[in-house]
C-alpha cells in the first residue's frame, strides 16, 4: 500500500445532481471538507449498510470497530471486536439507497508516493488540506529529504509540480490517502 495525493476542485453551481459522477459524501468525508458545504447538494447514493449486515448475522455493531476496506475484485469490509479482537469480514456486502449531502469534485492533480518517513510517523493519511501555506509547510517537512529511492531535489520538484502548482486556495483541496 502506498501514498496517493490528490488535488480536487470543488464544482460550484450544480444544475442537475443526478448527472454528477465524481462526488464526495460529506457525512463520510475526512475532517476539513466541511468548509465546502455551501456548495453541496443532495444526491441519492448507494451506500453500504453495516447495521443490516450485523443484524442479519445476529451481532451488535456497537461491539465492533471498523478496520478498513478494499475494492479490487470484491468489496471487502473488515471489522474487529472491541474486546476479543476477533475479526469479521463482509465480502460484497449489500447496499441501500439514501439521500445524502455531497460535493461535486474534479481531479486537478495527482501524485503517487514521494513523502519521507516522517509523513507516516505523523499520521497524515486521510488529511485534508485547504490552505496553501499548509501545503508549503508539508512540502518542506514531508517532501524534502533524500533516501535511497529518490533525491531531495526530485521529491520537492514532483510535489510542487503535481500538487502545489495545481492547487487554488478556496476552490480546491488536497487529500493524502
Amino acid at each position: 500500500m502506498g501514498l496517493d495525493i490528490h488535488v480536487y476542485r470543488v464544482i460550484r453551481d450544480i444544475k442537475n445532481p443526478r448527472h454528477i459522477k465524481e462526488f464526495v459524501i460529506l457525512e463520510h468525508a475526512p475532517k476539513g471538507l466541511q468548509v465546502f458545504e455551501k456548495y453541496s447538494f443532495f444526491k441519492t447514493v448507494s451506500i453500504y449498510d453495516a447495521n443490516t449486515w450485523f443484524a442479519a448475522i445476529g451481532l451488535n455493531i456497537e461491539n465492533y470497530k471498523w478496520i478498513g476496506c478494499t475494492f479490487y475484485c470484491n468489496d471487502i469490509w473488515e471489522y474487529q471486536h472491541k474486546k476479543t479482537k476477533e475479526k469479521i469480514l463482509f465480502i460484497n456486502p449489500p447496499t441501500t439507497k439514501k439521500k445524502m449531502r455531497c460535493i461535486a469534485v474534479q481531479e486537478k492533480g495527482y501524485q503517487r508516493k514521494g513523502s519521507n518517513l516522517l509523513f507516516g510517523k505523523h499520521d497524515k493519511i486521510d488529511t485534508v488540506v485547504t490552505k496553501r501555506y499548509i501545503l508549503f509547510r508539508h512540502w518542506n517537512k514531508y517532501f524534502s529529504d533524500e533516501d535511497e529511492n529518490i533525491s531531495q531535489e526530485e521529491r520537492r520538484r514532483m510535489f510542487k509540480e503535481n500538487i502545489i502548482d495545481n492547487f487554488s486556495q478556496g476552490e480546491d483541496y488536497v487529500i493524502y490517502h
